[in-house]
C-alpha cells in the first residue's frame, strides 16, 4: 500500500506518520513510498494504540496544570483492582455506564460495557468524574497448615478412626500408558475419548479389588500439566510410575520420580508394553538401579511390575502390589465431623452451574453441607459419585462430583464442610467480582512485563472448558521463550467463546483461543464478519505450537550476507542482453551458482551483482573450489571489465 493512502485511511498527515512510525516500531525510513500489506493491519492496531496513550497522557498533563482542583474531601473514593471492567466501574460509581463509555471515548479509549480497562486508565476517568480511584492492594495471607497437616490433627482429635481406601496417583511420561492402564483397571474406554490419546482433565476413579476399595487420580501425562499432576501427587497415599518397556526413562518420568519423593509417597513402578516388539523389561530395570531405585529382584527394594494395559497381563498383581503398600502405611481416617477435602476439577456445566469433583480426605461430607472452598461458597444441592450415581454422603477418600457452589473454585482449592451460611454475608459481590474480573486477568501483568523493551506482542483470548486446563495453559503459553516476542494474555475465563470475546479480539488485535470450548450462537454468526482470528482444539500441544507459530511469525527476518568466495575476472568474453560471460579464477573460498557478488574495481565497490550459471570446461557444475578457472553467466548493475573482483557472497 502506498503510504500516502495508510496515512489517508488514519486520517494523518503523510509526513507525521512517517514521524510516528519508528515510535511505535515501524521504522520504514523517510524515502519509504509504500508499506508491506501485510504489515498494514499491525501498524493500524500500534497506531491506534499510541493515539490512545498520547490522549491519556495530555488528559493527565491537562489535570495536572488545571485551576483549582477538587480537595479531596469533595471527592468520592472507590477502590478498584489492577484491573476492572467498564460495567462494574459504572456501578461502584453508581452512574450509568454509558456516561462511563462516553467519559473513554473523550479520552481517546474506545470500549464496551464489557470490556476491561487498567487502573491507570480507570484512575484518570474516575478523576474526571469526580472520583477518587484507589487501587486494592493484594494482601499476602498466611496460608496456615498444609491440608496434610490438618487431616494428621483431626485423626489426632478423633475418638475413633477406620481404615479408609488407598488414593493412588498415576505420573509419568505423556505416552507410556497410564490412562489405557486406568481403563485396564476400570474397564472403561477413556483413553479413546481423551483428544490425541493424552488424558486432558484430571480425575478421580474409585475401583474394589478383593472386596476393598482404591480410589485412583488419573493425572494428565502431558507437559503442560505439571502443575495438575504435582497437586496430584499431594493429595495420594501411593503412586504408580509408568514407564514403557520399549521406552524406558524419560525426562517426564524423572520430574515424576522427582516430585513422588519430594511428597514423600509409596511407590512402585509399572513397567508397561511388555507386548510390544522391542520391548525390554530388564533394560528399564538397569535404568532404574542407575538412579538408585534397583528392582527387588535386582537386590533393591523397588517394587517393578512388567505388564501390559492393553492385552491385561499384570494387571492383578499390580493391585495387589497397591493394596500391599496401603497395608504397610496402615492408612486411616475420621469419618466424623466437618468434611475436609480438596478440588480435583472445576467447570461450569451451561444446566446446572459451577460442578467441582471433590476428594474427602477427612470427616463426612452430606447433602445439605454448607461449605467454603477458598474464595467460593455454597450449599451442596447434590453429589454423584466417579460413575454418575447420585450419592448422598461421602467419607475419607472418596472422590464425589457436587452441585451448589456459588462460583467455580480453582483447582486445589481445599474444600471445608460445617460452615454457618451467615459467615458468607457480604462475601457473594467480592467472589463474584474475583472471578469475573481479578481471576480472568490474573496472566496479564505478569505477560505484559516480561520480555524486552521492542518486543513484539502476541495478545491472547483464552477460553477453557475447566478451570484445570485452562490453568495449564495459560500457564505454558506464559512461559514460551521466544526471542524477540512475549505472549499478552489479554482475558482468559471458562466456557464458550463470546460475541464479547470477538468484539475484543477485534479491539485489540487479540487472537482467540478456545481449549474444549464451542462458540455461543451469537459469536459463531459475529465470526462470519469479524476480522478476530479464532482457533480452536481439543489438544494442549497443538494450541500451544499455533501460538508459538503465531509469535514466531511477528519477529522481523533479519537479513545478513554471508561471505562464498573471491574470483578475479581474467577474459571478458560477451554481452548477451543485460547479461555477461566472463572468465578468471576462483582466489578465495568458492564459487556458487545462484549467488550474489559486490563488484570491487581499484579496491573500491562500484556495483551489485548475480551469478546464475558456474561452467568448467564447458560442463555445468554447482560450485568451482578455489584455484580453479571457471567461466560464470552473471548480471551486474554497471559492465564488468578484466581485473575486477567479484566478492561473492549469500543472502541468509
Amino acid at each position: 500500500m502506498n503510504i500516502t493512502e495508510l496515512a489517508r485511511q488514519l486520517k494523518i498527515v503523510t509526513e507525521d506518520l512517517k514521524d510516528i512510525l519508528p515510535k511505535i516500531g515501524f521504522d520504514i525510513g523517510r524515502k519509504a513510498i509504500k508499506v508491506d500489506d501485510r504489515l498494514i493491519p499491525k501498524i493500524k492496531n500500534a497506531y491506534y494504540e499510541y493515539r490512545k496513550q498520547q490522549s491519556l497522557e495530555l488528559s493527565l498533563a491537562n489535570r495536572q496544570t488545571r485551576i483549582g482542583p477538587k480537595e479531596p474531601s469533595e471527592q468520592k473514593s472507590i477502590t478498584i483492582g489492577s484491573v476492572v471492567s467498564v460495567h462494574d466501574m459504572a456501578q461502584r460509581m453508581g452512574i450509568p455506564v454509558s456516561r462511563l463509555i462516553s467519559e473513554l471515548i473523550k479520552n481517546g479509549v474506545m470500549a464496551s460495557l464489557s470490556d476491561r480497562i487498567d487502573f491507570e486508565t480507570a484512575s484518570i476517568v474516575a478523576e474526571d468524574l469526580g472520583f477518587n480511584a484507589v487501587q486494592e492492594v493484594e494482601e499476602e495471607h498466611d496460608t496456615g497448615p498444609s491440608i496434610r497437616e490438618r487431616v494428621d490433627k483431626n485423626e489426632e482429635l478423633a475418638e475413633a478412626v477406620h481404615p479408609r481406601a488407598p488414593v493412588v496417583v498415576v505420573v509419568g511420561h505423556v505416552d507410556h500408558g497410564k490412562t489405557t492402564l486406568l481403563d485396564a483397571i476400570r474397564k472403561t474406554n477413556v483413553a479413546s475419548k481423551e483428544a490425541g490419546g493424552i488424558t486432558q482433565h484430571i480425575g478421580a476413579y474409585q475401583v474394589v479389588v478383593q472386596g476393598r476399595a482404591i480410589t485412583f487420580l488419573d493425572t494428565p501425562g502431558h507437559e503442560a500439566f505439571k502443575a495438575m499432576r504435582s497437586r496430584g501427587s499431594k493429595i495420594a497415599d501411593v503412586a504408580i510410575l509408568v514407564v514403557a518397556a520399549d521406552d524406558g526413562l524419560k525426562p517426564q518420568t524423572l520430574e515424576s520420580l522427582q516430585m513422588i519423593q519430594s511428597e514423600g509417597l509409596s511407590f512402585l513402578v509399572a513397567i508397561n508394553k511388555i507386548d510390544k516388539p522391542g520391548a525390554d523389561v530388564e533394560k528399564v530395570k538397569k535404568e532404574l538401579a542407575e538412579i538408585n531405585l534397583a528392582s527387588e529382584d535386582w537386590g533393591g527394594k523397588t517394587l517393578c511390575v512388567p505388564l501390559s494395559a492393553k492385552t491385561g497381563i499384570g494387571i492383578e498383581l499390580l493391585l495387589e502390589n497397591v493394596l500391599l503398600l496401603a497395608d504397610v502405611k496402615e492408612l486411616k481416617g475420621n469419618f466424623a465431623g466437618p468434611a475436609l477435602g480438596t478440588i480435583i476439577e472445576a467447570r461450569v456445566d451451561k444446566a446446572q452451574g459451577p460442578m467441582a469433583t471433590v476428594l474427602v480426605h477427612s470427616g463426612t461430607l452430606n447433602v445439605g453441607d454448607t461449605v467454603q472452598v477458598g474464595e467460593v461458597f455454597g450449599k451442596i444441592k447434590a453429589m454423584y459419585s466417579w460413575d454418575g450415581k447420585e450419592s448422598m454422603s461421602a467419607g475419607p477418600s472418596t472422590p464425589v462430583r457436587i452441585l451448589g457452589l456459588k462460583g467455580t473454585p480453582l483447582v486445589g482449592d481445599v474444600l471445608e464442610g460445617g460452615k454457618e451460611m451467615k459467615d458468607f454475608r457480604g462475601m457473594k459481590t467480592k467472589t463474584h467480582r474475583l472471578l469475573s474480573v481479578t481471576k480472568s486477568m490474573a496472566h496479564k501483568k505478569s505477560t505484559s512485563e516480561e520480555g524486552g523493551e521492542g518486543d513484539k506482542v502476541l495478545k491472547l483470548i483464552i477460553r477453557a472448558d475447566v478451570v484445570g486446563s485452562l490453568e495449564a495453559l495459560t500457564d505454558s503459553l506464559t512461559k514460551l521463550d521466544i526471542q524477540g516476542a512475549k505472549i499478552d494474555i489479554a482475558s482468559s475465563g471458562l466456557g464458550n467463546i463470546t460475541e464479547s470475546d470477538l468484539g475484543l479480539a477485534e479491539t485489540i488485535g487479540a487472537h482467540v483461543l478456545g481449549f474444549n470450548a464451542d462458540m455461543t450462537q451469537g459469536a459463531k454468526i459475529l465470526s462470519r464478519s469479524s476480522s478476530a482470528t479464532i482457533h480452536q482444539s481439543k489438544v494442549i500441544y497443538e494450541l500451544i505450537e499455533y501460538v508459538s507459530e503465531k509469535a514466531t511469525a511477528l519477529v522481523p527476518k533479519v537479513q545478513k550476507e554471508v561471505y562464498v568466495g573471491k574470483f578475479k575476472i581474467t577474459v571478458f568474453f560477451k554481452k548477451i542482453g543485460g547479461k555477461y560471460i566472463v572468465g578468471g579464477v576462483v582466489e578465495d573460498g568458492h564459487l556458487e551458482s545462484n549467488t550474489k557478488f559486490h563488484l570491487i574495481r581499484g579496491g573500491e565497490p562500484k556495483g551489485l551483482g548475480d551469478v546464475y550459471e558456474v561452467q568448467i570446461n564447458k560442463q555445468v557444475v554447482a560450485s568451482a573450489p578455489g584455484g580453479s578457472q571457471p567461466g560464470i553467466n552473471i548480471s551486474c548493475s554497471r559492465d564488468p571489465e578484466v581485473g575486477d573482483i567479484l566478492e561473492v557472497f549469500k543472502i541468509v
